[in-house]
């Protein structure tokens, strides 16, 4: 874990900032005339580059989930300490910044939603049939706490009684030790770390078929791992599958789950969700993102992805010809500096 606590106090200086979208992509924060302070914790200093335009300087950041901010020099600067800067050279930072003046840099921040969620949403009648989404295992983490990273699916305002509102969900969970959940539990699972099951969590309606909490088996996972996520329908069975699969070795869990109303209709998802819960408090010093985004509609739709495309999270977000697809290359859902835990 990269080390939060700051040595000694420094005023944070800050100036007014506004959204600048300078390129195509996230829509970072710019705080101009600023660098890291010299007195601030320089652990928090990810790794820097040499000769980089701006734009290549934030589609490196926006690709990597333990950086939150980064400086960039427009003109040749001597920090304290002996720092010698040029132009194009790039700083990059996990955790908060604390900021010192210098005209020749500017900071820009990593956006991210102060909820820590962003949700996607087709018309009722013509809900979601598949979502697919990528993340990282985070680095960072405290020692105490509970994590919860997601994509997930929930129905809008038909076909959900008396079902309810339930979330299918392939949860991505951090703890300290072991705690009550829906997944069973497999072997071999380490004592403490980060696991991640298929889910199905409904605490809506407690007269519903399928009220509490439900799940697959459990697949312990490290950081830096790439886990592909699917959540598809099939019309045939009337079911709901999650499949997780781990790109560094392979391995893969599922949950199919069929849910369906009163009457034995399917029942319909209409809100995308992409979330990261903190119930346990825990410290988070990297942001944390969702990638290669692939959600897809029954039917065509013309308004698909317009509650999403403004926002300053999303990188890229795009509508398939045939208007059923909605592609987005990453949604930023967590930063420490815009999410105070």
């Amino acid at each position: 874990m990269r080390k939060t606590d700051r040595d000694i106090a420094i005023p944070e200086a800050r100036k007014p900032f506004n959204f600048y979208k300078e390129e195509a992509g996230l829509q970072w924060v710019k705080i101009p005339g600023m660098v890291m302070h010299d007195e601030a914790d320089w652990t928090q200093e990810v790794c820097r580059k040499p000769c980089m335009t701006l734009a290549e300087a934030k589609a490196f950041a926006a690709d990597n989930d333990r950086i939150t901010f980064f400086f960039y020099v427009k003109h040749f600067t001597i920090l304290a300490r002996q720092r010698i800067l040029h132009a194009g050279d790039v700083v990059f930072f996990s955790g908060k910044p604390v900021l010192g003046t210098e005209a020749g840099a500017d900071v820009y921040e990593k956006p991210a939603p102060k909820g820590r969620i962003v949700s996607l949403c087709a018309p009722q009648g013509n809900g979601w049939v598949s979502l697919q989404a990528s993340m990282q295992v985070p680095f960072a983490t405290s020692d105490k706490g509970v994590l919860f990273i997601w994509p997930g699916l929930q129905p809008g305002g038909e076909h959900f009684a008396p079902v309810g509102r339930g979330v299918l969900q392939p949860v991505l969970t951090y703890c300290s030790v072991h705690s009550t959940s829906c997944a069973p539990n497999p072997t071999q699972l380490p004592e403490s770390g980060w696991w991640i099951s298929g889910q199905y969590v409904n605490t809506e309606n407690a007269d519903s078929p399928v009220f509490g909490c439900f799940g697959g088996p459990r697949m312990a996972v490290r950081p830096g791992d790439i886990l592909v996520c699917r959540i598809v329908y099939d019309a045939t069975t009337q079911t709901w599958t999650q499949t997780i699969l781990n790109i560094a070795n392979k391995i893969s869990v599922s949950f199919p789950m069929q849910l369906t109303d009163g009457g034995g209709q399917a029942q319909e998802q209409n809100i995308a969700y992409f979330c990261l819960e903190n119930p346990g408090q825990a410290s988070l010093s990297q942001s944390v993102s969702l990638f290669n985004i692939v959600a897809k509609v029954a039917h065509p739709q013309g308004n698909l992805g317009q509650d999403m495309a403004s926002m300053p999270c999303v990188e890229n977000l795009a509508v398939s010809d045939d208007q059923t697809t909605v592609s987005i290359d990453r949604v930023i859902i967590y930063s420490p500096i815009f999410n105070t835990d």
